[in-house]
């Protein structure tokens, strides 16, 4: 049997088991660059990832978080729902999502 993939954001305990609901923006309102930093090859790029500058992104980021939580509260997750890990239950107020994602968001890179 195939060892299944875990995943728990940095500095959150592994857990044996679970399940995992993603919210991302596929096409953020702000994007990022990449500049030169010299005129040497060698040297490396300057990247600025500029992640969660617009309050759009904030906000459809919070729905997100929003539906997924609705989702996991179905009575079909019952047997399965432990506690919630990121942002955390205690985390409801747009305000304070916000400042949570803000903090604590995982970077996904995608080509």
């Amino acid at each position: 049997m195939a060892q299944a993939t875990t995943f728990a954001p940095p500095g959150y305990a592994h857990v044996s088991s679970g399940f995992t609901g993603l919210v991302t923006l596929t096409h953020p309102q702000n994007i990022g660059s990449v500049r030169l930093r010299s005129t040497n090859p060698e040297d490396t790029p300057r990247i600025r990832m500029n992640h969660l500058q617009s309050q759009s992104d904030v906000k459809k980021l919070i729905a997100g978080v929003k539906l997924i939580r609705q989702l996991f509260h179905d009575p079909g997750f019952d047997e399965f729902r432990g506690r919630e890990v990121a942002p955390g239950a205690d985390v409801q107020s747009d305000e304070v999502q916000g400042t949570v994602l803000a903090k604590k968001r995982l970077i996904s890179l995608e080509p």
